[in-house]
C-alpha cells in the first residue's frame, strides 16, 4: 500500500512539473516579424532551490528560440540558457570565443553546443546562452539537437571554462522537465508559423 502511494506521489509530481512549464519571453515583433521565445529557469514564481536539475550543486535551465529575417532569409537560432551558482574563482570564466557545454544522453549519445553569450566571469554565478551546435558546424545542426532533445532524456551536462570542465549529472525526477522545455518551445514555434503549419498538415 506505501509504495503505491509513494508511486501515485512520484506520478503526480513529474505530471505537475511539466504542466508548470512556462515561457518567460514570448515576443514576437509584429513589423518585423522576428521572434523571440524562451522558457523559465523556475517553476514558481521566485527561483527556488528544488528548482535546480542537478544532483550536484545548482545549475538552473532554460532553453530557447529567435528568428529574424536577414536579407529576406529566415535565420532561426535554438538555444540553451544556463544559471550556475559556482562560488568558485578557480573556475575561470565562460568565455564567448572558447566556451562549451557537451551535452550527454541516457542512450549514450552526444551533442556539443558553443557558447553564443559575451564573457561571464562572476566569482559566484555565471550566466550563459549556447548554441545547439558545435563552434563552426552548419547552422541546420541546430535544428537537428532541437529535434533529439524533445524526445531524448539528457544525463549529464559538461561545462567548459577558460581553466577547466564541469559536469553536471541531471537528477532523473528532472529529466522529464527538462524535455518539457522543449516541448513548449516546439507548439510556441508552430502556433507562430500558422500558415506554414496548416501547409504541413
Amino acid at each position: 500500500m506505501k509504495n503505491s502511494i509513494f508511486a501515485l506521489f512520484t506520478l503526480l509530481l513529474c505530471m505537475q512539473t511539466s504542466v508548470a512549464q512556462r515561457l518567460e519571453v514570448n515576443n514576437v515583433d509584429p513589423k518585423t516579424g522576428s521572434k523571440t521565445f524562451i522558457t523559465s529557469n523556475h517553476v514558481g514564481a521566485d527561483v527556488m532551490w528544488d528548482d535546480t536539475v542537478t544532483r550536484n550543486g545548482m545549475l538552473f535551465f532554460s532553453a530557447g528560440y529567435t528568428s529574424d529575417n536577414k536579407n529576406n532569409t529566415l535565420v532561426e537560432t535554438y538555444f540553451i540558457d544556463l544559471s550556475i551558482i559556482h562560488n568558485d574563482a578557480r573556475l575561470g570564466c565562460l568565455m564567448h570565443d572558447t566556451g562549451k557545454i557537451i551535452i550527454t544522453f541516457t542512450d549514450g549519445t552526444t551533442a556539443e553546443c558553443m557558447q553564443v553569450s559575451d564573457n561571464s566571469c562572476d566569482k559566484l554565478a555565471f550566466n550563459a546562452g549556447y548554441a545547439l551546435m558545435p563552434r563552426g558546424d552548419y547552422i541546420a545542426k541546430m535544428k537537428q539537437t532541437f529535434d533529439n532533445l524533445l524526445v531524448k532524456d539528457i544525463k549529464s551536462i559538461e561545462v567548459f571554462t577558460s581553466e577547466t570542465s564541469v559536469k553536471y549529472p541531471i537528477k532523473t525526477q528532472k529529466m522529464a522537465y527538462i524535455k518539457a522545455h522543449f516541448a513548449l518551445l516546439d507548439k510556441r514555434i508552430k502556433q507562430s508559423k500558422p500558415a506554414q503549419a496548416a501547409a504541413s498538415n
